[in-house]
């Protein structure tokens, strides 16, 4: 990827101001939502396959090009490493929605909200939830696409106590802070040091560029 990444464009400055309001109808009112059928059924061929189901699991959604799935499975040998993108052009799988990249590492070409049920239907308990780097949906309008806009926001928080967060894209943070507050939850953020190596070549490019790279680590309170 070249370096020459514009700066997020918004009409929106500042939180949305209809926030809280979307987050509380979210939070009282659970996602009835038909799951996607093709995920569904990549999910359960990804069960069928895992040979180790008792395994720490790291879930990477919105992994892009897997390269990040790849790095948490190599920091984290011992546990089972989930990548999910709905991009058949990012993750380059041409025969299969299912690719394992590693002894426990796996890459699922899939929406993330509907794993995101399965997950929590089999009773998978998530222990560290990475969000990296997500599409920002700038528009003010497409609050909604954002994921704490989103329907499935509380099948989110129900997921894993561990999340973190990288944007670049300080709006997105901020929104997302504030439905991490509002849902009970606490949060610590920083902004990526240009020494740490990046963890995909989306945070690269964005560094390359001049972006701030903010990251928010949560948990509940």
């Amino acid at each position: 990827m070249r370096a020459n990444s514009p700066p997020v464009v918004s009409n929106q400055h500042g939180p949305h101001p209809d926030l809280a309001e979307v987050v509380a109808r979210h939070l009282e009112h659970p996602w009835r939502a038909p799951l996607h059928q093709p995920s569904a059924r990549v999910f359960a061929a990804w069960v069928a396959a895992v040979a180790a189901p008792g395994r720490e699991l790291i879930l990477d959604s919105g992994c892009g090009t897997g390269d990040s799935t790849r790095l948490l499975a190599l920091q984290n040998p011992e546990a089972l490493v989930l990548g999910i993108d709905q991009s058949e052009v990012r993750l380059q799988a041409e025969d299969s929605d299912l690719q394992q990249i590693g002894a426990h590492a796996w890459l699922l070409r899939a929406r993330a909200e509907t794993i995101w049920r399965c997950l929590l239907a089999a009773s998978f308990r998530v222990s560290r939830h990475c969000l990296w780097y997500p599409n920002p949906w700038p528009k003010s309008a497409h609050l909604q696409r954002r994921w704490h806009g989103h329907p499935a926001w509380p099948d989110l928080l129900q997921l894993s106590a561990t999340i973190e967060l990288r944007s670049n894209w300080a709006t997105y943070v901020d929104e997302f802070a504030l439905a991490l507050a509002q849902s009970g939850w606490q949060a610590e953020r920083d902004v990526v040091a240009g020494s740490e190596a990046p963890v995909s070549p989306f945070e690269k490019k964005y560094r390359e560029s001049g972006h701030a790279l903010h990251r928010l680590r949560a948990q509940p309170r």
